[in-house]
């Protein structure tokens, strides 16, 4: 059962919001209207967003920090869909997250 377990943080990259009355070509990317649980899952709940992503509109960003605002939201201004070799920037928040404390 999901609600028993946690996770020590969750990553979401380039994650698109859809309002449930959308009609917008992410419509399959359903989300609950309730979004409390994805703070639930893990201690921490991180975001990462580019500006000039060509197909995640950064306003599903903004949504998501309104709704969510106590998720750590990283923003890039050209990260693009973060399509590349190496994303230090997730590994930095990975390593984080895991640390011996």
């Amino acid at each position: 059962n999901l609600d028993k377990k946690k996770a020590r943080a969750v990553f979401l990259v380039a994650a698109p919001y859809r309002d449930p009355s959308s009609k917008d070509k992410l419509a399959d990317f359903a989300l609950p209207a309730d979004l409390s649980r994805l703070e639930k899952l893990g201690d921490k709940l991180h975001f990462y967003s580019s500006e000039d992503d060509p197909i995640v509109p950064f306003s599903s960003h903004k949504q998501y920090a309104k709704e969510l605002p106590s998720a750590l939201a990283t923003v890039f201004k050209d990260k693009g869909h973060f399509l590349m070799a190496e994303f230090a920037e997730i590994i930095r928040d990975i390593r984080e997250a895991f640390a011996v404390q």
